[in-house]
């Protein structure tokens, strides 16, 4: 599926590891809509991998655009320790 994709493309070796992949050049996903996505895929990989680390949005990131396409697929390393913890 395409939320197991990004899961795994994310964090290949697992999300105990610390280790991202942020250059990808393929989707899972029906292509058709796509302008050019190899840059802008790259590019959204490594803002998920910032915000699983914890890094807050830039301030010149677009607040709806991070909503969308960064926040929804990556989950702040903290927020997953105190689920495991309750």
């Amino acid at each position: 599926s395409e939320a197991e994709y990004r899961r795994v493309a994310l964090q290949p070796f697992g999300a105990d590891k610390r280790v991202f992949m942020a250059n990808n050049d393929w989707v899972a996903m029906d292509v058709a809509y796509m302008f050019g996505d190899w840059a802008e895929e790259t590019l959204l990989q490594a803002e998920r991998a910032l915000r699983t680390l914890g890094m807050p949005k830039p301030e010149w990131l677009n607040q709806s655009y991070y909503d969308a396409k960064i926040a929804p697929f990556a989950v702040p390393a903290e927020s997953l320790l105190r689920q495991a913890a309750a």
